[in-house]
């Protein structure tokens, strides 16, 4: 698997078929998984201008603790915590999605949001998903709502 940055990174989340036998949209779990865990090999591969942005991704015969599923578990189980899970990961995604982006973008100055870059297109897709989905204040609330009933 290609991964941008796996050499820096210290935990990854996948989404990963879980259950062979359901139907293609279902038996799909987002796991948290630590980058030390034993199996897991991250090689940079290095462009023609030396950079090491990507890298190549092993895993094999990898063990993820269940406590590292994360809320389509939930939603699979029918869990009546689904709601909340769901709401806690969307709150969680939508964070990192900006300050990943936002963070990239200060890092790499100017030319981060010029055309030559992708880091502009990252920004407008995390600023986008907060629109169409609801940013993290918005899933924390829904997450109060929930708790108070």
């Amino acid at each position: 698997m290609w991964t941008s940055g796996a050499h820096f990174a210290d935990w990854c989340f996948l989404l990963v078929r879980t259950d062979p036998e359901a139907p293609k949209h279902h038996g799909i779990s987002y796991l948290l998984v630590d980058m030390k865990t034993p199996g897991i090999t991250a090689r940079p591969l290095v462009l023609l201008n030396g950079h090491r942005h990507f890298n190549d991704v092993f895993f094999e015969d990898v063990g993820v603790p269940k406590e590292n599923l994360v809320a389509a578990w939930a939603v699979d189980q029918g869990d009546s915590e689904a709601p909340f899970a769901v709401a806690m990961a969307k709150a969680a995604a939508s964070d990192m999605a900006r300050e990943v982006a936002g963070t990239s973008i200060q890092l790499h100055g100017g030319i981060g949001m010029t055309w030559e870059h992708d880091l502009q297109l990252y920004f407008k897709r995390a600023k986008a998903s907060e629109v169409a989905f609801g940013d993290a204040t918005w899933h924390r609330e829904r997450v109060a709502r929930l708790i108070n009933g």
